[in-house]
């Protein structure tokens, strides 16, 4: 989907390079199977949908291009590292823990954490 964090989050994993491309996307073929799902389900055509998805990936390459580029200069190095590991600190932060709550709140309102 091409909100703005998950378009930020595949750019960045693009600044790691191609091995980060490839690893995004052997663990993410998942979450772009139910992107498109989602997509479908919400009004859009096969196509429309599959731009979309399209679209995102090539953030992607835009971020590996961006990360070649700047990744000989020494000094920038550092700032990619901290880029990098910030955006998964606001992924687990701010998306996971916001959910995992959801889910707690929805069990103890249905009484579910006896079971």
């Amino acid at each position: 989907m091409m909100s703005g964090d998950i378009a930020f989050h595949l750019m960045v994993f693009g600044l790691l390079g191609f091995s980060g491309i490839v690893s995004m996307q052997i663990a993410s073929d998942g979450m772009f199977a139910g992107d498109f799902a989602m997509l479908l389900n919400a009004g859009m055509s096969a196509k429309q949908a599959l731009v979309y998805n399209c679209v995102s990936s090539l953030l992607c390459m835009m971020g590996m291009v961006f990360g070649v580029a700047i990744g000989n200069i020494s000094s920038a190095t550092l700032w990619i590292f901290a880029l990098i590991a910030g955006l998964f600190l606001y992924v687990a932060l701010v998306d996971m823990v916001v959910t995992c709550l959801l889910i707690l709140s929805y069990c103890h309102r249905e009484n579910l954490s006896d079971r």
